[in-house]
């Protein structure tokens, strides 16, 4: 079974106004935090507080028994790019 994937109303609000490539990257993140557990580096390790960063994204999020919260979604440039 995956784990549910939590996200609070500020923040389902900000990933609609996402553009598709967005969107796509945010989904693609999310997929892979499902089946592959924590991804990315830990911000707070003993809270079990991850980030991970794709393309523009930087995706803030707790993995829990119960599912994934994603906390914060912060857009940036892209550091390939810069």
């Amino acid at each position: 079974m995956n784990p549910k994937v939590l996200v609070n109303s500020k923040i389902a609000k900000q990933i609609n106004l996402m553009t598709k490539t967005e969107k796509r990257n945010l989904s693609s993140a999310i997929d892979m935090m499902e089946s592959l557990g924590q991804l990315g580096e830990p911000l707070f390790k003993e809270m079990n507080v991850w980030k991970y960063r794709v393309e523009n994204l930087r995706i803030i999020y707790k993995k829990t028994h119960t599912g994934i919260y994603i906390l914060k979604v912060l857009k940036g440039t892209n550091p390939t790019t810069s």
